[in-house]
Formats: C-alpha cells, structure tokens, sequence
C-alpha cells in the first residue's frame, strides 16, 4: 500500500481532482470552495482530503484553512507556502 504523501499545496486543475465520477472523498463538504462553475481553486491537501484554499497575492502565498489544522499540517503547508512563494516571487 502506498504512503499518503505529506501536506501540500496543489495547484488549480490539478490532476488529483480529474476524472473522477465523485470528488467528494476528497473534497467532502469543501467541494464548493475548491470547484464551481466548471473552475477549480487552488488548495491545500492532507492526509488525502482537501483542508485549505490557497492564494498568490502581493508577493506572497496566503493560506485560508477550511477548519481547524493540527499543528503539524499547518507547519508543513508553512513550508510548503515559503517554497511556492520562493518560485513565484519576482527576482
């Protein structure tokens, strides 16, 4: 059996979410805020079910959380963030 891949940051459209006839393993209760109207949000991904939306804005990666995260979740999306945002910041 495979690992369930630490706390990330995926980004819009991402592949974990196409093609499946139900995203609600995981999405759950969520799905509204990741996927609407044919678009697909940016979001955060824990231990296989989606936790946070995600933003790039003013030079920086903002990290919204759907509920309360452990604190070791919202330490790795921390990292996550700082290395999304060093990809994404302007030189």
């Amino acid at each position: 059996m495979a690992e369930i891949p630490p706390p990330r940051l995926l980004g819009a459209f991402d592949p974990v979410l196409l093609g499946w006839t139900s995203r609600e393993p995981i999405l759950g209760r969520h799905e509204p805020r990741v996927v609407s109207g044919g678009l697909f949000r940016p979001f955060a991904l824990a231990e296989g079910r989606a936790v946070a939306g995600w933003k790039w804005a003013k030079d920086e990666v903002r990290v919204e959380a759907y509920e309360r995260l452990s604190a070791k979740h919202a330490t790795a999306l921390e990292a996550d963030a700082a290395d999304v945002a060093r990809f994404l910041a302007p030189d």
